[in-house]
């Protein structure tokens, strides 16, 4: 199975775009911080970022520059997710190794174009396909990112 790496420091958008992977058939590992996401891209196993523009202290840039140089040269496809169609920013993001853009807010619809883009392998599994038995419980939402993913 496809697994992407979110990192997102906003609660309430990780569990968007967690539950628009999942809708995908793509198992979703959450980050907060760009520090949890070197943790999770050093575990290994993970076959494309989404990545937001603006997090707190190291910010998506820096991750990117820091960790292509060191250890994690190796980082998969990113997807950056951004608020604003800065030209500036853009380059400087295609310039770090950003596979993909995407604009705030988003859909389902716009994150499958990207995997598509990127040649991912994706899918929702089929209605009547039996579970796996071995399926991990399913993630536990708060009220609030319950309200908004059901917008």
């Amino acid at each position: 199975m496809t697994v992407c790496l979110i990192v997102e420091n906003s609660d309430t958008i990780r569990a968007i775009v967690a539950e628009i992977v999942e809708s995908l058939g793509v198992e979703a590992v959450e980050a907060k911080t760009s520090t949890d996401a070197a943790e999770a891209c050093a575990v290994g196993n993970i076959d494309v970022i989404v990545l937001d523009w603006d997090l707190p202290k190291l910010g998506a840039m820096d991750f990117l520059r820091t960790h292509r140089a060191t250890e994690l040269s190796a980082l998969p496809p990113v997807i950056l997710s951004v608020t604003e169609n800065d030209p500036q920013q853009i380059a400087i993001a295609r310039t770090a190794g950003v596979s993909e853009i995407i604009f705030k807010p988003f859909d389902a619809g716009q994150i499958a174009d990207a995997f598509d883009s990127l040649g991912l392998a994706y899918g929702a599994p089929m209605q009547g396909t039996p579970e796996p038995k071995d399926k991990p419980a399913p993630r536990r939402r708060t009220s609030a990112a319950k309200k908004a993913v059901q917008k």
